[in-house]
């Protein structure tokens, strides 16, 4: 699972699917819908040019505007001599989010999403 996993992450980052093994018929689903593979993340790059900016730069420019909660918290690994957390939290939101306006990130006004359909 895990070669399996680092194929499709490359692939990710490449937005070609083409080359994974997958099972006739697999679904993926993004933000709670169901979308063709090849669509949704793997060609938008609004998010990749937000994932280079720092942690308070991503805050600042409203891409967690959506989020109204997070639930439960769950703290998979503290490392205090490092300084890092590894947390799996559930982003629970407004599924009716369609738009969400950014500031301060090169080239991106808006993140489009699926708003829950």
């Amino acid at each position: 699972m895990i070669a399996l996993t680092d194929q499709y992450l490359a692939a990710l980052v490449k937005h070609d699917p083409s080359g994974l093994p997958l099972a006739r018929g697999v679904r993926f689903t993004e933000n709670t819908a169901e979308i063709r593979i090849g669509d949704g993340l793997w060609v938008g790059a609004s998010m990749a040019i937000i994932g280079t900016l720092t942690c308070t730069a991503q805050v600042d420019s409203g891409i967690l505007t959506f989020i109204t909660r997070l639930w439960p918290r769950r703290l998979g690994l503290v490392d205090e001599e490092k300084g890092l957390v590894y947390a799996f939290p559930m982003f629970q939101h407004r599924g009716a989010v369609h738009d969400i306006q950014i500031k301060g990130a090169p080239g991106v006004d808006v993140v489009h999403m699926n708003g829950g359909t």
